[in-house]
């Protein structure tokens, strides 16, 4: 009797650590209030206001904001990698002289294959008769016929 497993389901779905807040987020979230504190303890008041607005709108989009079900900064990964590939792929027909030698060099067959001689006729219809009958009738029942004078 087979093992029965269970199938994991809902792989993608992050782990909750505080609330509707996954690890992920709660780093980012960590990682951007860290920024603020430094803004606030180096800069002018009206600068940490204007500066403090873009890091918390930063760290709400890469906490939060998903883009075709990819968090925000994997969608950033994936343009900057989109924008820096070639738009148009090109087959390579062609090879420098030491590529196309090393090509040769490894399918190259270890030793001469002498030319298979082409079958008769006669094998011919006989591998027509074995393959028509689904195999029922095989060479010897072609011997038979052929002494028979049945099949030309």
């Amino acid at each position: 009797m087979p093992q029965q497993f269970t199938v994991p389901q809902f792989i993608d779905v992050e782990d909750k650590i505080f609330g509707p807040i996954s690890v992920r987020q709660f780093v980012v979230i960590l990682g951007g209030g860290f920024i603020e504190i430094i803004l606030y303890f180096a800069s002018p008041f009206v600068v940490f206001i204007i500066l403090g607005l873009i890091v918390l709108g930063l760290i709400v989009l890469f906490a939060f904001f998903k883009i075709n079900g990819q968090y925000f900064h994997v969608f950033l990964i994936n343009l900057a990698t989109t924008v820096r590939q070639p738009k148009l792929q090109l087959w390579k027909k062609s090879y420098d002289p030491k590529e196309l030698e090393e090509k040769k060099k490894e399918t190259a067959p270890p030793g001469i294959v002498p030319p298979r001689a082409s079958p008769t006729s006669s094998r011919l219809q006989e591998l027509a008769l074995i393959v028509d009958t689904g195999g029922a009738y095989g060479e010897e029942s072609w011997e038979i016929a052929k002494e028979d004078k049945d099949i030309v």
